[in-house]
């Protein structure tokens, strides 16, 4: 069976069990999906229905109608399947983000740059060193995610009741962030060439 073919018996049965899908999932993981739903819900296998046999049409009286197991998936164990919707999770989080910013924390002027560190018990913990020196750079989703967020004081000039000038304090966004397009398979080339030389030290 083809790996197209099979893939689109998986998406009707899924479809009959009524188990949501992204419609990029490939064979391995919607079984596994259809294998958990089933080992969490045995009693709707009655819905997966033999060869020959129409959803919504009875069969004839005292014909029995045998559900033949699905054999297209191995069932997972519960560990199983935590460890996999984790790795799956992680994978997500972990997918590299290419951008350039600006470094806005005034109190952070003199830095070349820092580590941020983020993470949890289910996703483990990412950590990088951004550097400040305004070149594009590849981070982390969930890192990303967490300069997306933060916020530092900021200053601007205010004329008081009195008519003097003053600095007021206000939030503002602690990097300012530019989405960059991913880099082609040629830049990508070019990049581990150089990385190559620099660590040959040439």
């Amino acid at each position: 069976m083809s790996t197209n073919t099979q893939l689109e018996e998986l998406q009707a049965k899924a479809d009959v069990l009524g188990i949501e899908y992204h419609h990029r999932t490939g064979v391995d993981k919607l079984s596994a999906q259809i294998g958990a739903y089933l080992m969490a819900n045995p009693a709707k296998a009655g819905l997966l229905l033999p060869e020959g046999t129409i959803q919504g049409v009875e069969p004839e009286k005292d014909t029995p109608v045998p559900v033949k197991p699905n054999l297209d998936y191995i069932p997972l164990t519960g560990d199983q399947y935590k460890e996999m919707s984790q790795k799956d999770a992680r994978t997500k989080v972990g997918a590299l983000r290419r951008i350039k910013f600006t470094n806005m924390n005034q109190s952070k002027r003199s830095w070349p740059g820092e580590f941020i560190s983020v993470g949890s018990s289910k996703l483990g913990t990412f950590k990088k060193y951004i550097p400040f020196n305004g070149e594009p750079y590849h981070v982390p989703q969930i890192i990303y995610d967490v300069m997306k967020e933060r916020k530092c004081s900021g200053f601007h000039t205010v004329t008081n009741g009195r008519g003097d000038k003053i600095q007021e304090s206000h939030l503002i966004d602690e990097y300012a962030i530019v989405d960059l397009p991913p880099l082609t398979k040629v830049e990508l080339q070019k990049l581990a060439d150089k990385q190559q030389l620099a660590n040959a030290g040439l």
